[in-house]
């Protein structure tokens, strides 16, 4: 193919990941602040319950760390490309329900531009906002019930370049520039039996800001078998919102205005993995990152935050690794599972999350392409103070498609 037909692939591709992309979450605990906060990492790290801080990017691109970007081959052009399907069951004070979602998750793009710097870039999830919620109440002083519905709808996005610098044979240093845009639609509807006060207020927050995050991978070679650290840091930076409110009161519309922007923390971030390899066939991983929201707050005074920890295990198995091998004895088989702390204490109960993941990696036909599925059981919440527990099924799609660019041609 023509470069400039690559090209003009790669543009489409990413104005596709930007229209495609919208609410991918209908968590009733992503109506507060930004959202559901989504867990990072593409198709292989999904695998491997979230893990691969020290984990390099090859035959996958891993944007856990910027600086494993440097494992890209000198000939490799990466395009990753995922989405997922999700079952979820809510469950609080004896009742249920259950959900279906499934959306267009994340683009990627990953090659190496000199023997000492290679770049990805791409457009992944940073939060997501899906919620409806339906209370009821007297009018004070009076026996005539009304009714208020909230619904939420949106989330920020990230689209990020990321430079990874090989300083040494066993160091390599990354930086990730992130522009954080998106919007968050809440709407809240009130009406009475007598159909005396309807309303409607719309609120639209429109998200922005950019973020810059580091990070380093030092590993060492001793025969087949390759062990390495992996460390990032992220500060914190709070993200700017500005306001656009409507209400509609009795089939009449009031355009409001909001007194001052409202700023949405994103915390300060560190990581630390290390990884093990036994040539192509096996490899383990192993990652801990804390996220400072005890810095952050809600207008609710029932809701406190604190330090979030992530603890993450994956393992990478492949039977074969041989070009003349064929079928099952190439597939990768995956596994892992995570639990993090949360980092919303509502009515004194922490909002943890825990689960399990199972994956394979099918090559395609040239050996260098690759397609994943993963599944991904867990749980988030309780069902304690009357709160909600969610029990979820998640299906990761991810396509890896490796292509020759660089490649010189000789002519005979």
């Amino acid at each position: 193919m023509k470069l400039k037909n690559k090209i003009l692939l790669l543009i489409s591709y990413l104005l596709f990941s930007i229209s495609a992309m919208g609410q991918i979450t209908s968590s009733p605990y992503s109506m507060f602040g930004a959202g559901t906060i989504e867990a990072p990492g593409f198709g292989t790290n999904q695998a491997m319950g979230g893990a691969g801080i020290a984990l390099p990017s090859g035959t996958f691109l891993n944007n856990l760390n910027p600086a494993s970007y440097s494992g890209l081959d000198s000939l490799t052009f990466l395009y990753e490309f995922g989405a997922f399907l999700k079952y979820t069951d809510y469950t609080s004070a004896g009742y249920n329900q259950d959900r279906i979602d499934g959306n267009f998750n994340y683009l990627a793009i990953g090659f190496r531009f000199t023997p000492w710097l290679s770049t990805s870039f791409g457009i992944v999830p940073y939060s997501s906002v899906g919620y409806t919620i339906d209370t009821d109440g007297n009018i004070g002083g009076t026996t005539t019930t009304y009714n208020r519905n909230f619904t939420g709808s949106g989330g920020i996005n990230k689209f990020y370049i990321a430079n990874a610098f090989r300083i040494t044979k066993n160091l390599s240093v990354g930086v990730n520039t992130s522009f954080l845009f998106g919007s968050i639609k809440q709407v809240e509807t009130g009406s009475n039996n007598l159909s005396l006060s309807d309303y409607t207020l719309t609120t639209n927050k429109y998200i922005r800001n950019l973020y810059i995050d580091f990070g380093l991978q030092y590993a060492i070679q001793r025969g087949k078998n390759r062990y390495s650290l992996g460390l990032t840091y992220g500060p914190e930076v709070n993200l700017v919102s500005t306001y656009d409110l409507t209400l509609v009161y009795n089939s009449t519309t009031f355009p409001l205005t909001y007194s001052e922007d409202q700023k949405y923390l994103m915390p300060g971030q560190y990581g630390v993995g290390v990884a093990f390899m036994k040539g192509n066939r096996f490899t383990a991983a192993l990652d801990y990152t804390l996220s400072q929201w005890s810095t952050a707050s809600f207008a609710n005074p029932q809701i406190r935050t604190q330090d979030n920890s992530r603890y993450s295990l994956g393992l990478d198995y492949t039977p074969r690794t041989s070009i003349i091998d064929r079928g099952f004895k190439k597939m990768h088989y995956r596994m892992g599972g995570f639990y993090a702390t949360s980092y919303m204490i509502i009515d004194q109960q922490p909002i943890n999350s825990k689960g399990m993941t199972l994956g394979i990696g099918v090559p395609l036909k040239n050996n260098r392409s690759m397609v994943n599925i993963s599944l991904e059981a867990g749980e988030t919440g309780t069902t304690s103070g009357n709160l909600i527990r969610e029990r979820y099924m998640k299906l990761h799609f991810n396509f890896t498609l490796n292509d020759i660019w660089f490649q010189k041609q000789k002519y005979y």
